[in-house]
């Protein structure tokens, strides 16, 4: 028979084990890069069209795309009026990509209410994809990083930052840059402001108003899972760097 001894190790190694297995589940569980939560939708296409409903919650909403085309690549967040088309409605309604060429991207917007929203393809020219996801603190797994790099449109992987005082610093190779910070909660996340800009819609920085600021402070007053949404556009590279310091 094994002893009480060789007994109590044994039990401890197996609760060592289920308790490492417990914490890689949920990183295990989401299987996506960066962190990210599982898609709410995919959907593919070569042309003109709407897809949805996708029945999305008031909050954060993350689209990502791809798209081959060798012409303007369009993409609209449409939320229509009961009985209204949705390429016909124009009063909830966010653009979410305006592109020429090759696309590879990501873009941000904020539904205003709990609804049925539809992706409107409104320009295309070759294949494109289509991911819709809102992430949640719950469904995501956020990196330490805090400085990212990237070109033309693109959001950050989700990320950690303990309450605090920062700047949020831009470098760019672009005629205009917009940058966004949100934070992530449980009702569906918000636009961070900068006592400094305070932009309409929540924007960080836009170096198309004067001054064109390219560091701006926030404030933070509780620790949290955020996100940056970084939009350049222009005829250089449109390569950019994001620092949260």
């Amino acid at each position: 028979m094994l002893s009480r001894k060789l007994l109590l190790a044994i039990a401890a190694i197996t609760l060592a084990i289920i308790a490492v297995a417990t914490w890689r589940a949920p990183e295990a569980a989401q299987g996506q890069p960066d962190g990210r939560p599982a898609p709410l939708a995919t959907f593919r296409g070569s042309a003109k069209a709407v897809y949805g409903p996708i029945e999305l919650q008031a909050g954060l909403t993350v689209v990502r795309a791809r798209s081959n085309g060798n012409a303007n690549f369009v993409v609209w967040l449409v939320r229509p009026e009961p009985g209204e088309e949705v390429v016909n409605a124009y009063g909830d309604r966010t653009l979410l990509i305006n592109a020429t060429n090759t696309y590879n991207g990501a873009s941000v917007a904020l539904a205003s209410t709990t609804a049925p929203y539809y992706l409107e393809v409104a320009a295309a020219a070759g294949a494109y994809e289509l991911i819709i996801e809102q992430p949640m603190p719950a469904n995501v797994a956020p990196v330490e990083q805090r400085a990212f790099s990237g070109r033309v449109q693109q959001v950050s992987p989700y990320f950690w930052l303990p309450a605090g005082s920062y700047t949020v610093n831009v470098q760019a190779d672009a005629y205009a840059l917009r940058a966004w910070l949100y934070r992530l909660d449980d009702l569906g996340g918000a636009a961070v402001i900068s006592p400094l800009t305070g932009y309409f819609s929540g924007k960080l920085i836009d170096t198309t108003i004067p001054p064109g600021y390219t560091s701006v402070p926030v404030d933070l007053p509780e620790d949290g899972i955020y996100l940056l949404y970084i939009w350049a556009e222009g005829t250089e590279s449109l390569a950019w760097t994001i620092s949260v310091d």
